[in-house]
């Protein structure tokens, strides 16, 4: 299990980490998940997931959140692990269905993980996650029906900022800068304190040629969090000559 071992669920004489502040429940340790994967700290979002579990394993959102942020960290054999074990537990979860479709497309099985994607999609009121997965399965797979897909995600919550930037970071991800432009802009509208995503719109604005735009999504990104190196670096880097490309490679990992 490589150095994510950690993520095995503890038993129950192991004594669960105190906090400064004294022990904490799963809704703590979820919603504590939440704001670190919002923020793009995967690692962070993988350990408070980890904990909630260890409150009560059956814990969806845990299990899926777990998965997310794995494949975010590009840790895609961990998370194909780690969703078989939650599949185990939690026979047929659409989300757990999903993310694992998503790891599998990403590392290129294609079949499987349109096999696991429809297994997804046939379960029950599917959530915005498992359309948002079936759209990465289909972009990597070279298909068409990608964009319906992100439709129905956004259509799950139409007023949900995380929705709308996690299918502008998909978009992103895909090299799609003027749907993660669009996409993102809504995210920030509805909610404008979250620096990750302002990072992420200045990067499809600058993909896009809008320099000055990007400019000042990166510097919102600084002012909520001012020591936000990766938009310190993109804006060191923008005006210095292949610019571009480098300012592409700060988030693209294709």
């Amino acid at each position: 299990m490589g150095r994510f071992q950690h993520l095995e669920l503890g038993r129950a004489s192991e004594p669960i980490e105190e906090a400064k502040e004294g022990i904490h429940d799963d809704a703590y340790f979820i919603n504590q998940a939440r704001g670190k994967f919002d923020e793009g700290e995967y690692e962070a979002a993988l350990t408070a997931y980890s904990r909630a579990l260890r409150y009560d394993p059956n814990i969806l959102e845990a299990w899926a959140g777990q998965l997310r942020a794995l494949i975010e960290l590009g840790e895609l054999e961990e998370a194909i692990l780690w969703a078989d074990k939650g599949l185990e537990r939690l026979k047929d979860a659409a989300d757990l269905l999903a993310a694992k479709a998503m790891a599998l497309a990403r590392q290129g099985d294609v079949e499987k993980s349109l096999g696991f994607s429809d297994a997804a999609v046939e379960q029950k009121s599917p959530s915005s996650f498992v359309w948002l997965a079936r759209a990465d399965v289909l972009m990597c797979a070279q298909r068409s029906g990608a964009k319906p897909c992100l439709q129905k995600c956004v259509e799950q919550t139409p007023n949900d900022w995380r929705t709308l930037a996690d299918a502008g970071t998909l978009c992103l991800y895909h090299s799609d800068s003027p749907h993660a432009a669009v996409y993102l802009e809504r995210a920030v509208k509805l909610y404008d304190r979250c620096a990750y995503v302002w990072f992420l719109l200045g990067q499809a604005q600058y993909l896009e040629g809008n320099r000055e735009r990007a400019v000042a999504s990166l510097r919102r990104a600084l002012v909520l969090r001012p020591r936000f190196s990766e938009a310190e670096q993109a804006l060191r880097k923008i005006g210095s000559p292949g610019v571009l490309s480098r300012i592409a490679s700060l988030f693209l990992r294709k």
